[in-house]
């Protein structure tokens, strides 16, 4: 979590899913603690079982939420290696 948003932005809990084929899906709630709508960006790391990178890394659109909205993000891995995953959150600058 990037600092600019610690108190603002949190996880509120995250759901793992094993498909038929041995994949994992994850949805993770996110929660605005904010009074204010704000947008953030996030990028997903995927790791193999020992926590190691696999060098898959995603950038994902932007995600608007309304103040006070939770708001769930679903991500499937994207190899049968990928065991668990990080995730970063960063404020959106519009400026870019």
């Amino acid at each position: 979590m990037d600092p600019a948003l610690r108190g603002i932005l949190q996880v509120s809990q995250v759901r793992v899913v094993k498909t038929a084929e041995g994949y994992l899906q994850f949805q993770v709630d996110v929660q605005n603690l904010s009074a204010s709508a704000i947008t953030v960006i996030y990028q997903v790391d995927w790791l193999d079982k020992d926590g190691v990178s696999l060098g898959i890394s995603m950038d994902q659109p932007p995600c608007f939420l309304f103040a006070h909205e939770t708001h769930p993000i679903s991500i499937a891995t994207p190899a049968f290696s990928a065991r668990d995953f990080r995730m970063t959150f960063r404020p959106h600058d519009q400026s870019k």
